[in-house]
């Protein structure tokens, strides 16, 4: 047992040194394109969809993206919703001039297939309630309806161009757009929102609940619904923000030009200083509050596709503000390992005076 006791006290003590903990962080990832890319959703950690300029279709797949071809459009693509991993649809329109067909994709049976659009705008945002009620708005105060059969135009206020939608169910949701708009969808009809609280333009709304939600817009702009109201709160960029998702009601994110992300934790929202480009970056969507993708890219000679992932990686404790604090590995270890050698000398000493023993 003497013999033993040396072992079992060093299992145990390494055992029970802490390992340095996993954070996540986000990283370049190589694209098969260099086509600017407008939005991105995820289907699983396994399976997702990108879609950019150029009717530009990225899936990914088996650890990696790769173009689909062929396209059916070639007209710039802004949006993506996939109802399920069979089954989703994308929008867009040509930059101009206008008035000018827009684009509704619609992917099923395991191919993307262009399908027929009633209004001539550009389509900025869709949004997939189910497989059989979706909206999807754009330029001009478009709005379309979607009932599982066919894609119809409902009228709504006129504020100029609606950017963003988002459903908290078939009859509750929120757009947001042009000059700071606010529309909320309620009785089966959108109205304006009573009072906006800023005149900026407004490019991502996200819902937590129906009583709790975000927006984000040019020059940094931040607002927050608490029901029944939205305001502005505080911001730590003055850069556009293009794109915001929360996790949860207590975790978000917000990404916009050169390479600007945003991390809401602890109740505010703070600059994630370790942002691995300075390309704009147009669309966020997050697995959880470890795993997610950014998307975008930088018009330039040539252009360039931008693809972004946040994923655990071990070694270091959790960055602060995105900047990963530095481990002394021998200060974590030099305790045990004086416990060790004093353990050690202390068995030899007993075994020594055993043997001394008459």
């Amino acid at each position: 047992m003497n013999r033993l006791l040396p072992v079992v006290v060093l299992t145990v003590l390494f055992l029970g040194i802490p390992a340095a903990n996993a954070y996540s962080q986000w990283q370049t990832v190589t694209g098969p394109t260099v086509v600017i890319l407008h939005s991105v959703f995820m289907v699983s950690s396994t399976e997702g969809w990108a879609v950019g300029d150029a009717g530009t279709i990225l899936h990914y797949s088996g650890g990696a993206w790769s173009l689909y071809t062929p396209s059916p459009t070639t007209a710039d693509l802004y949006s993506v919703f996939m109802v399920s991993s069979s089954e989703g649809w994308a929008v867009g329109g040509p930059t101009g001039p206008w008035p000018a067909p827009s684009a509704i994709l619609h992917y099923t049976a395991g191919s993307w297939s262009l399908l027929s659009s009633p209004v001539p705008w550009t389509l900025y945002a869709v949004y997939m309630v189910g497989a059989n009620d979706g909206w999807a708005v754009g330029a001009a105060d478009t709005a379309l309806h979607y009932d599982g059969v066919s894609w119809n135009p409902v009228a709504g206020p006129s504020i100029g161009t609606y950017h963003s939608v988002f459903m908290v169910s078939s009859t509750d949701g929120w757009i947001v757009g042009q000059g700071g708009s606010i529309l909320h969808y309620s009785g089966g009809t959108w109205g304006v929102y009573a009072t906006f609280p800023t005149t900026t333009m407004l490019r991502s709304v996200y819902m937590v609940s129906a009583t709790e939600g975000w927006s984000v817009g040019d020059d940094g702009t931040i607002v927050h619904y608490s029901a029944p109201t939205w305001s502005t709160v505080t911001s730590p960029t003055t850069e556009d923000l293009y794109s915001m998702f929360m996790v949860s009601s207590s975790e978000g994110w917000a990404v916009g030009l050169n390479g600007v992300i945003l991390h809401y934790s602890g109740g505010s929202w703070s600059l994630y200083t370790s942002s691995p480009t300075t390309d704009n970056l147009y669309s966020v969507h997050m697995l959880s509050s470890t795993e997610g993708w950014v998307v975008g890219g930088r018009w330039g000679d040539p252009d360039r596709g931008t693809i972004l992932h946040y994923s655990e990686s071990g070694g270091q404790p959790r960055p602060v503000g995105g900047v990963a604090l530095p481990v002394n590995k021998l200060g974590i270890l030099s305790p045990y390992l004086a416990l060790i050698g004093l353990v050690g000398a202390v068995t030899v000493a007993i075994a020594t005076t055993r043997r001394r023993k008459p």
